[in-house]
């Protein structure tokens, strides 16, 4: 088995695709392949989630720059890591942030005067110093292979310079490296998210990616959807889970209706290792909705932007300048638009495609793929009724509760969707042996 540390874990998405890794044709050998023995992330609610959801892990909740690699090896017990998976926040590669830097280098202010190459003073960003921790801990432990994964816009920014300033760096430290933009729905995702990835070994294997198991909406009527399943839309992601009306729903609930497909099957029977074998669902609580915004919802058709609707005071109380991009009901028939770590601010763009209400944490978890008994801590009810089975968890994980459901949205936003990890697992699995 592959040990595997995840860095900047958040809730482990990533390290989750791992686990859930199965050789070719062998589905149902979860967990034999790769382990995550350690999840980094300074974050508290992000940890206490991935503590409960990763019992056997070690889960450190820390600042990155205070740890270096011998302290994972003491921690965990192990004589060497194998894996390195991780996205280090990197806000200077945001649009925000090449777009200020660039204009201030345009402008020779500041310390962007002597500015002779973007792409190397984007690295030198002070922002990015995380990036440096995480390619310090890859030199220090030296695993066979490492994973990374940020903004796909880096990969075309100043003609891609920047990801070629990356592999430079982990080629200083013993790593041939490939990049690539991959799209969460090419692999099973119900969800339109890309993301650009690192892959890197010092085991002189020649790098490849996974090829996409689905085909695109966009590819819908030509020849890439030839050997590829259908993408997986909202319809096929969401619609098994209880019926509830905005300001309903509770942290625990009993599954009104079967699994309508595979996906829902599958989301619902994964098991995990925290203990919840429990045949129900979590986090499935909506926002409540006043009654002028169920009137503005009511007439929002599938896809519709509220500036498309009709300018009657009624229907378009608030200003078009401020709120045109800022509510939106969803499509049933695609695959979700990327889900957001700041959905708890703009869950406005999620509405649900037929209840006038947003999305609930459990429904964006399941357009990430996150199966239904990866639980988003949320308040003390979160475990049921059974008061010993409270007790019980409150002993084991100390006093973590209660987190925001604001807290659920972010952890679900931030996260690497699963399935996509574990396409990248396989292959991986797939070039070691």
């Amino acid at each position: 088995m592959f040990r595997v540390l995840d860095l900047f874990s958040g809730a482990g998405g990533l390290g989750l695709g791992f686990e859930m890794a199965c050789s070719q044709g062998r589905e149902g050998e979860h967990g034999k392949y790769f382990k995550v023995v350690a999840a980094v992330d300074i974050d508290d609610w992000s940890c206490f989630t991935h503590k409960f959801n990763f019992p056997d892990s070690v889960t450190i909740s820390a600042d990155i720059k205070d740890i270096k690699g011998e302290d994972i090896l003491q921690l965990t017990g192990v004589k060497e890591i194998d894996i390195i998976i991780g996205g280090p926040p990197c806000q200077g590669f945001s649009n925000i942030g090449r777009s200020a830097i660039k204009g201030l280098a345009a402008k020779k202010i500041g310390k962007w005067k002597e500015i002779k190459n973007i792409s190397h003073r984007f690295i030198d960003d002070p922002r990015n110093i995380l990036y440096k921790h995480f390619v310090r801990l890859v030199s220090e432990l030296q695993p066979k292979f490492f994973v990374m994964e940020n903004v796909k816009g880096m990969m075309s920014y100043m003609n891609g310079e920047i990801v070629e300033q990356i592999k430079e760096d982990f080629k200083k430290i013993g790593y041939e490296v490939e990049a690539k933009v991959l799209n969460a729905a090419a692999f099973g995702v119900p969800q339109l998210r890309e993301r650009i990835f690192f892959i890197g070994n010092n085991l002189g294997i020649k790098i490849s990616f996974p090829e996409p198991t689905h085909y695109l909406p966009a590819e819908e009527d030509s020849l890439f959807k030839r050997g590829k399943s259908k993408f997986l839309t909202v319809k096929d992601a969401i619609y098994d889970l209880p019926y509830i009306e905005g300001g309903e729903g509770e942290e625990v609930m009993d599954y009104d209706s079967p699994p309508l497909n595979n996906y829902q099957n599958y989301m619902r029977s994964y098991l995990l290792n925290n203990g919840i074998i429990e045949d129900k669902c979590f986090n499935h609580r909506a926002r409540f909705v006043s009654e002028r915004d169920k009137k503005i919802f009511a007439y929002l058709k599938q896809g519709m932007w509220y500036k498309d609707l009709p300018e009657d005071p009624e229907l378009r109380p608030y200003r078009s300048d401020i709120f045109h991009d800022k509510m939106r009901r969803m499509r049933e028939d695609y695959p979700s638009w990327t889900i957001v770590a700041h959905l708890h601010k703009d869950g406005y763009m999620f509405i649900h495609p037929t209840i006038d209400r947003t999305i609930t944490a459990r429904e964006a978890a399941r357009l990430q793929s996150f199966p239904d008994k990866f639980v988003f801590l949320g308040n003390v009810d979160i475990i049921g009724g059974d008061e010993n089975r409270k007790k019980r968890i409150l002993k084991k994980y100390g006093k973590i509760f209660p987190i925001s459901r604001t807290q659920q949205y972010k952890q679900i936003g931030n996260a690497v969707p699963p399935l996509l990890a574990r396409a990248i697992a396989e292959h991986i699995l797939k070039l070691l042996s």
